[in-house]
């Protein structure tokens, strides 16, 4: 298999609704598809998320640098099967952003997967758990005024997991609103998109007693895994590593150090 041509398509999707949390605020959504075609004429496609809080990757900077220099060495590579492939994704080096080898993973194994007739599913080790039930994000974008308004149309919509974003003076209020929606059965994940300190974290998380919090966030900077561990000592719920866990290495650290109960995890940013 040998890739014959690389595109990359930089796209700007309007959003239906504006999206907002502690740590961005956007309009639309911003992505660089990654097309690849091999000398079979097989296709595949990929995405590109930077996000600079997340990965440090930026648009200008996927486009200008790091997605064309990749997009170089792949049209230097042959690959005889499968196993090659998988090979070569696994061993790029960590100076190749994780968003863009992510954006690539998937397009070269798209295509790879129809040249050489494997899923995607089979590169991935068991065991296989059932499916989350359908969920959604209730951010800032959604005023205080009109979130009852907003969570009594998601529940008719049998909307039953759910993520708020944290980090405003009446989180209280928000969080009781969504409950009183909802129900006190309804665990409620909150994110706080690393918006608090240790203190502010561990004061919040009393104010939020009475209310059902299944797990906080990312309440602080990614950097600070001592802070997650004392939050996830003292605060009383579970604690879930984002914004700090892009990498098997930042997964042991948070592992040895005791510091998240639950990883957040996803192809955009962790290299596909």
């Amino acid at each position: 298999m040998r890739i014959e041509s690389v595109a990359l398509h930089r796209v700007q999707i309007p959003l239906k609704r504006a999206f907002a949390h502690a740590a961005s605020a956007r309009t639309t959504s911003e992505a660089i598809l990654v097309r690849v075609r091999d000398d079979a004429g097989h296709v595949g496609w990929g995405e590109i998320r930077p996000r600079p809080y997340v990965t440090g990757e930026t648009m200008d900077g996927v486009v200008g640098q790091g997605a064309p220099a990749l997009a170089r060495d792949v049209l230097s590579r042959h690959w005889a099967d499968r196993d090659e492939l998988v090979a070569w994704l696994a061993a790029l080096p960590d100076a190749v952003g994780l968003a863009t080898r992510g954006g690539f993973e998937c397009a070269l194994l798209d295509a790879g997967g129809r040249r050489f007739g494997f899923g995607f599913g089979e590169l991935l080790p068991g065991p296989w758990q059932p499916g989350l039930p359908p969920g959604v994000v209730v951010g800032f974008e959604t005023t205080t005024a009109k979130l009852g308004r907003h969570c009594a149309m998601l529940r008719l919509a049998k909307r039953r997991h759910v993520k708020v974003k944290v980090g405003a003076d009446d989180d209280v209020q928000r969080l009781t609103i969504v409950r009183d929606v909802f129900g006190a059965d309804l665990p409620l994940r909150i994110d706080a998109n690393a918006a608090w300190t240790v203190a502010q974290t561990l004061d919040k998380l009393a104010s939020f007693a009475d209310l059902p919090i299944a797990s906080i966030e990312q309440p602080i900077d990614k950097d600070d895994i001592d802070g997650l561990a004392e939050i996830r000592r003292r605060g009383g719920v579970p604690v879930m590593a984002d914004e700090a866990v892009c990498s098997e290495d930042d997964a042991r650290r948070l592992i040895a150090a005791q510091a998240a109960d639950i990883f957040n995890i996803r192809v955009g940013k962790h290299g596909g």
